[in-house]
């Protein structure tokens, strides 16, 4: 599909420092002391009329020249927004060092800020890159460090959650392509887009709802049913906070149960190393917890009452399951941040779905007053159903994306404890019926699952498993992966195949 604009982003999860900003007629280099060749071109971007693009009405608010930093080149930085407030950032390569090519980062949690990590690691190697807001600004009251646990834009905005939902990648991907194409005088070679977590669910709503934006996807412990992810939290909240709010199972705690896990199961998959490979197969005894017969160190029956429903599908009051289940056994690793709170700051799961259950999950959002703690497991979902089919990113019928010539990478971390790495599986499982069978899925989707990894741990563009290099072997070379490689603690590498194994 070479020459159709379709090539697309990734998200980088590396930290480097925010890049200083100067005026295009500035004298700046495009790294390793070359001049950037193009300022002039840059500046003029900021006047470009894009106010009739079909679909996307788009206006600049800035264009200037970034000097070199670091291992990124200098380049032309471009804001702007498409009606009604869908904010975007575009950097564009010095021209002598285009690769042709373009990019999109997708944002986790509920967004709400422009990601510059999302575009570095593409950037330095050349890439047109661009993120979005998806339409709103967060904020950050408690001092958290974070915007994307805000919600309160939801509240009474259905434009504004349809532009989270999905609109808001598509249409900054038009825009973004469209000042990229400016910018060079000529058609974009390969698109790609790549994100992890929420990023993860734009990933797979591009493929289902817009299947000819990119080439190659990266979809990375994608919250893929936002109805099952509600519900996880809602009932992992429940479960583990008391009713002043503080956590039940503490930070404290989580090394004693995580060693309980391996005890029991760390060898189930024939090996002894830290990790499950599959942790469906552990079935753990939380009585090797209890303060029985003189065991110390132990917990309390209060403690292990909340790990039970930590673990456990939440239900209705018949028992009736209503998500693919509770958190995995072998995930503890990330409780501290999600599910426990680490170093007196407040678990983020929670806040999470604080602001989701008050302004974004309900068909008719009930507000602020609305205790999240009282949540009916009874009567309560079924008022989610209009939403969850806005949101959610689960559609198996992938043929449209096939048909294009799309690459679909997907990979999923055992160990996430904050998204339900059950539903990639499972989503593999019905897209393939839905279109012929495994070895039909086979040519444009790949699914990777890995053991031991938390939340987005497991590869991220330009870390050591790169979705974007892999992207780029199968989209330009024909080259699909059968395995991906990755680091461990101590140098220790795996090779995993694609799902399923046999």
């Amino acid at each position: 599909m070479r020459g159709n604009g379709r090539r697309s982003a990734a998200l980088a999860v590396v930290a480097l420092l925010a890049l200083p900003v100067v005026t295009a007629s500035a004298a700046t280099t495009a790294g390793g002391g070359r001049p950037f060749s193009a300022a002039a071109r840059c500046a003029s971007l900021r006047a470009l009329d894009l106010e009739a693009l079909p679909g996307a009405p788009t206006r600049m608010a800035t264009a200037e020249v970034v000097p070199a930093d670091r291992d990124v080149p200098g380049h032309c930085l471009v804001r702007g927004y498409v009606a009604p407030q869908v904010s975007f950032e575009l950097r564009l390569p010095d021209p002598a060092g285009w690769n042709g090519d373009f990019f999109f980062g997708g944002c986790g949690g509920l967004c709400g800020s422009l990601d510059t990590d999302a575009c570095v690691a593409a950037l330095g190697r050349g890439y047109a890159a661009a993120t979005t807001d998806t339409g709103h600004r967060g904020a950050d009251p408690r001092g958290l460090g974070t915007v994307t646990a805000d919600a309160l834009w939801a509240y009474g905005n259905e434009p504004a959650v349809v532009d989270w939902a999905h609109r808001g990648v598509h249409v900054a991907t038009v825009a973004t392509k469209k000042l990229t194409e400016v910018f060079y005088r000529r058609a974009i070679g390969y698109s790609y887009f790549a994100g992890c977590s929420n990023g993860g669910r734009q990933a797979l709503a591009e493929a289902q709802r817009h299947p000819h934006d990119f080439d190659g996807i990266w979809a990375g412990d994608a919250g893929l049913d936002f109805r099952t992810v509600t519900l996880n939290w809602a009932w992992a909240a429940n479960a583990n906070l008391d009713a002043a709010g503080r956590p039940i199972v503490t930070e404290a705690d989580v090394p004693l149960v995580h060693d309980a896990v391996l005890d029991q199961c760390d060898a189930l998959d024939g090996r002894a190393d830290g990790m499950l490979d599959d942790p469906r197969a552990c079935r753990l005894d939380l009585s090797a917890l209890e303060c029985r017969d003189g065991r110390t160190p132990c917990l309390d029956d209060r403690k292990v009452e909340a790990l039970r429903l930590l673990y456990r599908t939440p239900t209705d009051s018949r028992g009736v399951e209503l998500t693919d289940g509770g958190l995995l056994p072998g995930s503890e690793g990330d409780w501290p941040v999600w599910l426990t709170g680490t170093g007196g700051a407040p678990p983020l799961a929670p806040l999470l779905v604080d602001g989701m259950l008050r302004y974004l999950a309900f068909d008719e959002p009930p507000g602020p007053d609305y205790d999240p703690r009282a949540f009916d497991f009874d009567a309560d979902p079924p008022r989610m159903t209009r939403k969850d089919a806005l949101i959610s990113a689960d559609d198996p019928d992938l043929s449209a994306f096939r048909a294009s010539g799309g690459k679909l990478l997907m990979t999923a971390d055992w160990a996430d404890g904050v998204l339900q790495p059950r539903s990639s599986p499972k989503y593999f499982d019905r897209v393939a019926e839905a279109l012929g069978g495994v070895a039909e899925a086979r040519r444009f989707f790949r699914l990777f699952l890995i053991p031991g990894k938390n939340h987005c741990s497991s590869a991220w563009v330009g870390g050591p498993t790169d979705p974007l290099r892999i992207l780029e072997d199968w989209v330009e070379r024909g080259t699909p992966p059968t395995t991906v490689t990755v680091g461990y603690d101590g140098g220790v590498t795996r090779s995993f195949p694609a799902y399923p194994s046999t």
